[in-house]
């Protein structure tokens, strides 16, 4: 489990291009375009850095919520219910969300909840319900659009982290 504080900033790379007689940043990701900053949004690098850190975490946090959603409806039918996740604004620039929210019956709420946990530890990010500022929600997409391969893709990605996970703790 990581815990720097801002989890993701060594997996930013900043590009810096001169555009039109303006310095551009550009954020990469494992190869991939996070963003493109602008001056009027980046004055430097590092406030380059510090902002496609952030955008990251987020991408990296609704994956992940994709991811286990999917895991969840295919290996939990029998369990009725959906999900959404609360993270301080502060935490976007951490492995961290604060809450798991779980919308079913009473009888089964805190199971879930369970389940899911260990789903996104096993993800990499933490549970940690303190926090000072204003909430985000993050709702849990509909998954009927999604193709079957994105389908198995998740629902492997997962099966893994969760078997990683449970065999490290033995």
């Amino acid at each position: 489990m990581t815990d720097a504080p801002h989890a993701f900033e060594h997996d930013v790379t900043i590009k810096q291009e001169v555009e039109n007689g303006e310095v551009i940043y550009s954020a990469y990701a494992d190869g991939e375009l996070i963003k493109r900053y602008p001056p009027c949004q980046a004055r430097n690098a590092m406030v380059a850095r510090q902002l496609a850190t952030r955008a990251l975490s987020n991408l990296r946090l609704n994956r992940d919520l994709i991811d286990v959603a999917v895991w969840f409806t295919e290996t939990h039918p029998a369990l009725p219910g959906h999900f959404s996740l609360q993270r301080y604004r502060h935490q976007k620039w951490h492995r961290e969300f604060s809450h798991i929210i779980v919308f079913s019956t009473s009888d089964v709420r805190s199971q879930i909840k369970g389940i899911l946990a260990e789903a996104f530890y096993s993800l990499d990010w933490q549970i940690n319900p303190d926090g000072e500022s204003g909430v985000d929600w993050l709702e849990t997409p509909i998954l009927n659009d999604m193709s079957a391969h994105r389908r198995l893709r998740s629902l492997d990605r997962v099966e893994r982290a969760l078997r990683a996970y449970r065999l490290s703790r033995e």
